[in-house]
């Protein structure tokens, strides 16, 4: 099948995979330890930063991230240094009045 593309050109349908090529940068970084381990800490950092500004939404985000970027470095959910990304989503969830998720988090961090 064909169609018209923005500027008029008639285009296969086939010829339409924008998503794919995200799609193979997303796994690529997924599986880049050293891109993995800068985004941790980076991401970590910024929910720190955001802590201390008492921007406990932003800041549970970011602990977030940090997290699922560990499990996808280390592989394991259960991984020592994922403890204090645990420790830390529980201090904001807290803040924000989610004690049921802060006590889960916090649990994790034992």
């Amino acid at each position: 099948r064909n169609r018209s593309n923005s500027s008029g050109s008639i285009m296969s349908m086939d010829d339409d995979n924008s998503s794919i090529g995200s799609t193979s940068i997303t796994t690529n970084k997924r599986n880049d330890k050293a891109y993995l381990r800068e985004s941790v800490q980076s991401k970590f950092e910024k929910g720190l930063h955001c802590t201390r500004r008492n921007m406990y939404a932003l800041a549970r985000s970011k602990f977030r991230a940090a997290l699922k970027a560990s499990i996808l470095l280390h592989e394991d959910i259960h991984h020592i240094s994922i403890s204090p990304l645990h420790e830390m989503i529980g201090v904001v969830e807290r803040k924000l009045g989610q004690f049921e998720k802060s006590h889960l988090h916090l649990l994790e961090a034992l």
